[in-house]
């Protein structure tokens, strides 16, 4: 499967980092090119959406590769901006107790529907 996506984007490097428990080769598939994670990846995940935080950990990983694209990232102001959005990611995010993403909004544009095709993809 790893495979075939770094075929699709057409960039990255597959690694056998380590096996699991049961002698089971385990394989992490890389971007480490900015350029990649800046032409390629991004755009592609604005196009098709993350659902839940993840969403919104990627429109911070998004801003980061964006500082670090146009070498913002070597200013001391882009350092910080950089660390914020890291201190905000995954667990650290706080959202309000009656938030709705407006990807699960039917009045909102970003809205995406739930349907038997969205879900085939997590059981596939």
């Amino acid at each position: 499967m790893l495979l075939l996506i770094q075929k699709y984007f057409g960039c990255g490097i597959l690694s056998k980092i380590y096996e699991d428990k049961n002698g089971d080769p385990m394989v992490t598939y890389e971007i480490n090119n900015i350029a990649s994670l800046y032409t390629i990846i991004v755009p592609f995940f604005k196009k098709y959406t993350l659902r839940s935080t993840k969403y919104y950990d990627f429109l911070d990983f998004a801003q980061a590769v964006n500082l670090i694209y146009h070498k913002e990232h070597l200013t001391t102001t882009g350092k910080e901006k950089i660390h914020l959005l890291k201190n905000q990611m995954n667990t650290l995010r706080t959202l309000p107790v009656d938030f709705i993403p407006s990807y699960a909004n039917p009045t909102a544009p970003e809205f995406i529907p739930m349907n038997p095709n969205y879900l085939s993809g997590f059981t596939g």
